[in-house]
């Protein structure tokens, strides 16, 4: 991990996932109220957050018409802290654009801060609400730079010049967002039966409906860092356990405008090609910051590579554990019940000072953890906020 920096701060905020859940209390390791040094984080609920903003007046009443909706599928929101600048990502858009745009709006993010996104792995749960991810982004940066053009014009025309409201509108929006993509990109994926046949999920968004307006899209197979070392993508991730072994009738159809080594293209799909076992979804990265004093925060959306492999690559890199892991780990199919409790061991055995599981986990997987972590584990949950700050004596 090359590059990356030590935060003061780290906030995330989850836009999508598959649980709801305002009123449960948070484990020990994430109560606000525990002393400092005894906490790993703070976390707060949508329910507290919009209770805050009724007592401090920024709201009218408990409007319970306007909070996020839980849906299968992924997005967090990550504002880094470092040296008095913040640097904002999106990690994975959910399933749907009406999902994503509700749930931004539900919770107030202001798309305009997001300088990057980064898609975990082409499965639509993940990738589809990152076209409106795209759209919502690119909108708000015009808006902003219309805005800052016509403050800046009239100050200009009063002072009697005539360059400065060009200069202000490229201001705010002269360097594009990325979306940082990796390259090999199915058409869609799905499930094959062992008598061949297929049940096929959604097509996969096509890179053109992501390349909006101020939007740049990157690919990238290698690890690499963001946003000037606040962040950390994963390349491929080592598959080491023996007991994570992929996901039993997962097939993909590709796309070939990828293997032609043109893959901002068109797509060269044909509706009837070629089914193809892809039981390691290699393409999936996790994403990590680094906080100052206490370590590496993890986010895997969904494991397909296997949580503990993911855990054992940050550890490979960094020479230490994560400090806290967050996503899905992909334990709830009936194929995979059987890697529970060699995961919960597994993750035991490194003493993350934090699991939050949400998305694919299961609650099977998630009673385990709660029961082997105590007071270190808690679900996800659409709408939660978390924050890490600097350990009070880095």
């Amino acid at each position: 991990m090359e590059g990356l920096v030590k935060l003061d701060k780290l906030h995330l905020l989850v836009i999508v996932d598959n649980e709801s859940d305002g009123l449960s209390q948070p484990c020990g390791a994430a109560d606000p109220s525990a002393k400092a040094t005894e906490r790993a984080a703070m976390y707060q609920s949508e329910v507290s957050h919009n209770v805050l903003d009724v007592r401090t007046g920024r709201a009218g009443c408990l409007d319970f018409q306007k909070v996020a909706f839980a849906g299968h599928g992924l997005s967090v929101l990550l504002t880094a802290e470092v040296d008095g600048k913040s640097r904002t990502l999106l990690f994975d858009g959910g399933p749907s654009p009406g999902l994503f745009r509700h749930n931004v709006e539900a919770l107030g993010v202001d798309v305009a801060d997001i300088e990057a996104a980064v898609l975990s792995h082409w499965h639509i749960d993940h990738s589809v609400g990152l076209i409106e991810a795209a759209s919502m982004i690119s909108e708000a940066r015009a808006a902003a730079a219309a805005a800052a053009a016509d403050a800046s014009g009239s100050s200009d025309s009063a002072a009697g010049g005539g360059t400065a409201a060009s200069d202000a509108a490229g201001g705010a929006s002269a360097a594009p967002v990325i979306f940082d993509l990796h390259p090999k990109r199915p058409q869609r994926r799905g499930l094959q039966f062992p008598n061949g046949e297929v049940v096929p999920f959604n097509n996969e968004p096509e890179l053109q409906q992501l390349q909006q307006p101020g939007i740049e899209v990157q690919l990238h197979e290698q690890g690499h860092c963001l946003l000037d070392g606040a962040f950390y993508v994963s390349g491929g991730i080592p598959r080491n356990t023996s007991y994570e072994a992929g996901n039993p009738m997962h097939a993909s159809q590709w796309d070939t405008s990828y293997e032609a080594g043109n893959p901002m293209h068109a797509s060269q799909w044909e509706p009837d090609g070629a089914w193809q076992a892809d039981e390691l979804v290699a393409d999936e990265r996790y994403l990590a910051a680094r906080v100052k004093g206490r370590g590496t925060v993890v986010l895997s959306a969904c494991s397909h590579a296997g949580i503990v492999n993911v855990m054992r690559d940050v550890q490979a890199k960094t020479g230490q554990a994560p400090y806290a892991v967050f996503g899905g780990f992909h334990l709830s199919p009936k194929d995979t019940a059987a890697r529970i409790q060699p995961t919960v061991a597994d993750i035991v055995a490194m003493q993350p000072q934090l699991v939050v599981a949400g998305h694919c986990t299961g609650w099977q997987a998630k009673a385990a953890l709660a029961a082997a972590l105590k007071e270190r584990y808690m679900p996800s949950f659409v709408g939660a906020r978390f924050s890490f700050p600097a350990a009070p004596d880095a």
